[in-house]
């Protein structure tokens, strides 16, 4: 049903006031930051962190089993002080014989002079704060739900709105260029079907890559149209729409939490509105 001859006059809520001209100035200075990763404190071991984020970028925690890999020079799937040595001179690093014999006791859990794939994991990533954690369990939720109940890379890439993710929006990365990133990052075939348990680790780390909180609430909540936030790391990117109420009265709503959900399917929309407490609506319009 189109009805675009129902919407008239002015529409309170549009016009563009000083404050929001500073709300988007402080979101594209947050677009702008560089992507570092969260410090453990250990000088060495965060060097060697930065490393593999400058490196392999947003996903680089994604990649440490391939790095392990280029480390193992020998191939028997165990790292010596040597080898370890070798792979971060590799990536640029050098470090004195007191760091290494640092790095070395960070990574070697069990004592046994070797440091394990396991090891070299769980010593190069970080725990998920829980607020981060909460974040990451809503996004859950509203995948799953855009999903069908079936979450597959194809399917969440091309749902995920790549024009909103903050290295796109600084003009570090194009859009087509970040979705095939995000693809490439999961390394799963197809059809394979992604559980919640991969679907946090996944999160996890790439929330590993990235220290800023509202970085990281503003990637996370903005191509996913994933609705709430405050200040800064906000949603901005659920549909804005007129609707007309049962009165004839005007105003402007957010469609909150509108992943999939096309310009034109307002059965849906109106269905979202009436969830979020709009109960007398009977026409919407999408604001460009």
């Amino acid at each position: 049903m189109n009805n675009q001859h129902l919407i008239s006059g002015p529409i309170q809520g549009l016009s563009v006031s000083a404050n929001a001209a500073q709300f988007e100035h402080a979101v594209q200075e947050l677009c702008q930051q560089e992507i570092c990763p969260r410090k453990c404190g250990i000088p060495i071991v965060d060097e060697l962190r930065d490393k593999i984020v400058q490196k392999a970028g947003l996903y680089g925690f994604r990649s440490l089993d391939i790095i392990f890999k280029k480390f193992d020079l020998n191939n028997d799937k165990t790292l010596s002080k040597k080898e370890l040595d070798a792979g971060m001179r590799e990536l640029g690093i050098e470090p004195t014989q007191f760091e290494l014999d640092t790095i070395m006791r960070h990574f070697d859990s069990n004592d046994d002079g070797r440091v394990s794939r396991r090891e070299f994991v769980e010593g190069l990533s970080t725990k998920m704060g829980e607020d981060r954690r909460s974040l990451i369990f809503d996004l859950y939720n509203l995948v799953f739900q855009a999903c069908d109940g079936e979450m597959t890379v194809p399917k969440m890439v091309a749902l995920c709105d790549m024009a909103q993710h903050p290295l796109v929006c600084s003009g570090r990365q194009q859009e087509a260029g970040a979705r095939i990133a995000l693809a490439r990052a999961w390394d799963l075939p197809d059809d394979h079907v992604i559980d919640k348990h991969e679907f946090v680790q996944f999160w996890a780390d790439v929330s590993a890559a990235v220290a800023d909180d509202d970085y990281f609430e503003l990637m996370i909540r903005n191509p996913w149209h994933l609705a709430g936030g405050k200040g800064v790391s906000q949603n901005t990117s659920c549909r804005r729409v007129v609707v007309v109420h049962t009165d004839g009265r005007q105003t402007t709503e957010v469609v909150k939490n509108d992943l999939g959900i096309g310009p034109h399917d307002q059965d849906t929309m109106l269905r979202l509105l009436q969830i979020q407490g709009v109960i007398d609506a009977r026409a919407v319009q999408p604001i460009a």
